[in-house]
């Protein structure tokens, strides 16, 4: 089947692309926050569902031309692995908020630009410069010093490791997935994905939610959703090993977040 053309969007702009990568995190930090909150009053599966019924629906409504044309995307096969990668760093993600602060898993959860570049290296055969390995083994020795191996800690604190390996091999789709589909098109699949997953879970842990917590995970689908498509067009302008450690500073902007009580 004849790939999608993107040929302007897919050319590199490493620029950009950075900018784009600072803008995600950015709104991950946001979706974070909201699902503290959320935690401490709604289930797990709950939380996941919302942040990706509401970018379902965000995004049908944004780009509602996706919904004839999604189905006939080249390597559907593909996109169903991305989303289903996603999917896991989600609900790794969502778990560990549930038990620790959000400084500490973001902290944690930077061992994933060090799984990155090395799969860039192994499998996109990207050229990878020494000064780019020496920024994420700094980054992490510092989760090293957090996760402090041999101390006695608590199981949610590997969680974030396991939503860095699910975070990191989805990046790795992305790339590969670049000039396939369209970012929209990838966007939605992400959600659909998520939504079919947790809708069929759903009856098991419905806890009905009022005003303030749903406006929360309209928010974490809106800022999980924004946070996801700058990704993707971030990995479309910049190669994997580049883009990657610029989720550095998410650290920056969750530790700004750090009043919330360990």
């Amino acid at each position: 089947m004849a790939r999608q053309s993107v040929t302007d969007d897919s050319s590199d702009r490493p620029g950009r692309a950075v900018l784009l990568v600072c803008l995600a995190t950015l709104c991950f930090v946001a979706m974070a926050v909201c699902v503290k909150a959320l935690s401490a009053s709604l289930g797990v599966v709950e939380i996941i569902w919302g942040r990706y019924f509401f970018h379902l629906a965000i995004t049908a409504l944004l780009f509602p031309a996706i919904l004839r044309t999604f189905a006939s995307t080249p390597r559907r096969d593909l996109q169903i692995v991305r989303s289903v990668l996603v999917l896991g760093a989600t609900a790794f993600a969502f778990t560990a908020l549930k038990y620790i602060p959000l400084a500490t898993m973001t902290a944690i959860g930077f061992v994933g630009p060090i799984i990155v570049v090395t799969l860039a290296a192994l499998v996109l055969k990207e050229q990878v410069p020494p000064s780019r390995w020496f920024a994420v083994v700094l980054g992490f020795a510092g989760v090293l010093i957090i996760l402090r191996p041999g101390v006695d800690t608590h199981w949610a604190m590997w969680l974030p490791i396991l939503m860095a390996t699910c975070y990191a091999c989805y990046q790795i789709m992305t790339r590969v997935l670049r000039g396939m589909a369209s970012p929209q098109v990838t966007l939605f699949y992400s959600a659909l994905v998520g939504t079919i997953v947790t809708t069929g879970l759903l009856p098991w842990h419905w806890q009905t939610p009022g005003v303030t917590e749903w406006a929360m995970m309209i928010a974490s689908g809106v800022f999980g959703g924004g946070g996801h498509l700058a990704l993707i067009k971030a990995y479309e302008w910049a190669p994997a090993s580049v883009a990657a450690p610029f989720v550095y500073s998410e650290l920056i902007l969750s530790l700004i977040h750090i009043s919330e009580p360990t």
